[in-house]
């Protein structure tokens, strides 16, 4: 006699639960790549690009298929959300793993951009962030032709899995997060660019303080950067050797440097090498002219 009051308030309670809010892969269009950049517009200032997976039944060179959506804003989280209008499914940010930041955009400050990434919480910290000369929209809208998976091209040039060049500099945002909160540390971020073909170039590294964008290597000086700060296995060093051109293929980096302190503001860099070859090892020291300090 007990148990029918008891199965019947269970029933009610069934009968009030609401149905699952998780939606079918199908009806969500996954963002690849997101592209930031500063428009002239004081009342829409942010411009949100984002590219957009579109599902194909071939894997092979050049059938990726993706869709770009653009939008003005006032905010990078009112222009996503204004974003959704545009599309028939939810967005999701999960599979994002390329972030870029306009050349524009960084110079004048990144600060709004970096909370909108570290607060949404669908976002990887792992995603690779860089800047993109001259904007990211138009980098966004190239369409590489040996490219399989939307947006691919990019993730395979900042990871380890595709090509290792001596001259990109790879940073997460996890990492430029880290470096853009704590004393002692400044974000340095890789520069995007377009050749002449529908291909990127990634040789030119930004070095950024708390809140802009101060200097852009040269690609002989990016390269530089990555053998002292990142001991980079894989370069490369030519020279003369008694008149001759000659071209080493390094294997392994060992570098030691300091700032000493001259008069005024001028300090002098001192490095020392250590550089392995496959037949032999070599070692030797640098001496880099005065330079000036810049805040």
């Amino acid at each position: 006699m007990n148990r029918l009051p008891r199965m019947t308030l269970l029933l009610l309670l069934v009968a009030l639960l609401g149905g699952c809010g998780f939606k079918d892969i199908d009806k969500r269009f996954f963002v690849v790549a997101l592209g930031i950049d500063l428009t002239d517009n004081e009342k829409k200032p942010y411009r949100i690009t984002l590219q957009l997976a579109v599902p194909s039944p071939k894997i092979e060179p050049g059938a990726s298929m993706h869709q770009i959506e653009t939008i003005d804003a006032e905010s990078i989280s009112e222009g996503v959300r204004m974003l959704k209008a545009y599309v028939d499914k939810e967005l999701d940010f999960g599979h994002c793993k390329v972030f870029l930041l306009g050349e524009k955009l960084a110079r004048s400050g990144y600060e709004d951009v970096l909370q909108f990434m570290s607060r949404r919480r669908d976002i990887q910290s792992v995603a690779d962030i860089a800047i993109g000369r001259p904007d990211a929209e138009s980098l966004l809208k190239i369409k590489p032709v040996s490219e399989r998976y939307p947006g691919n091209t990019l993730f395979l040039s900042f990871g380890s899995d595709g090509t290792e060049s001596s001259y990109t500099y790879v940073e997460s945002l996890s990492d430029f997060s880290r470096r853009a909160g704590e004393e002692g540390l400044d974000p340095i971020l890789p520069v995007v660019m377009k050749d002449k073909k529908d291909s990127f170039i990634m040789n030119r590294t930004a070095l950024l303080n708390k809140k802009k964008v101060k200097l852009i290597l040269s690609p002989s000086e990016s390269q530089l950067f990555n053998q002292i700060a990142s001991d980079f296995v894989k370069s490369s060093m030519h020279g003369n050797f008694e008149g001759m051109p000659l071209v080493v293929s390094i294997t392994e980096i060992h570098s030691r440097y300091r700032f000493v302190k001259l008069e005024g503001d001028e300090c002098l860099e001192r490095s020392k090498w250590e550089l392995c070859s496959r037949k032999r090892r070599m070692a030797c020291s640098s001496r880099s002219g005065r330079t000036s300090r810049s805040s």
